[in-house]
């Protein structure tokens, strides 16, 4: 459930926060060998899949992976 500030903030979400531990596939291109590599997030409780797989790869374009 998020509510929306009536000052224009935005709005707050009231759900709990998932820790989360994902095992992705990763490889350079397909003819290239590939891995798994684990990555850690914290998610709200109520987020889509695709909201957290958004997040995890804004975390990785951050830190330049």
């Amino acid at each position: 459930m998020t509510d929306t500030a009536s000052n224009g903030a935005a709005p707050q979400s009231h759900a709990e926060m998932l820790n989360l531990t994902l095992k992705v596939w990763r490889q350079e291109g397909p003819s290239a060998a590939g891995h798994f590599e684990t990555y850690t997030t914290s998610i709200a409780d109520d987020a889509s899949f695709l909201e957290m797989l958004d997040y995890v790869n804004e975390d990785l374009i951050d830190h330049d992976k």
